[in-house]
């Protein structure tokens, strides 16, 4: 592959992200999903596209199959600190509080910075 090629590549992937963030943004989950899915035919590891499946997953009341994408996410970056946000946030909607404490207490662990996100923006999804 060229180094143009690759930098198209790499532009359309990153474009089809942030339309896949908008999307989230206006809570057209299904449509969302269905982005993530087609992106991940191409991209099966992308950091991102994988956290916004979960989201998509867990606001469509899909939480099984978002916890599943969630340990995907965690074999291929077992460091995103926004992955054990998720989780939290799974376990949250499940009603399971000491496993939704224990990822979110990894995820501050990861990331200090993420309470002051919290606090800033409680209802932001990506």
């Amino acid at each position: 592959m060229d180094l143009t090629h690759a930098n198209t590549a790499a532009a359309a992937i990153a474009s089809e992200v942030s339309r896949i963030r908008a999307l989230l943004s206006q809570q057209k989950f299904s449509e969302a999903l269905a982005a993530c899915e087609t992106l991940l035919a191409e991209t099966p590891a992308h950091r991102d596209v994988l956290l916004f499946r979960a989201i998509a997953q867990r606001c469509l009341a899909r939480i099984p199959e978002g916890l599943q994408t969630l340990a995907l996410l965690e074999r291929h970056h077992p460091r995103f600190s926004r992955l054990y946000e998720e989780r939290g946030r799974c376990f949250v909607e499940l009603r399971q509080a000491p496993p939704a404490i224990e990822a979110f207490q990894t995820a501050v662990n990861i990331n200090h910075a993420l309470p002051g996100s919290w606090a800033c923006s409680r209802a932001s999804i990506a």
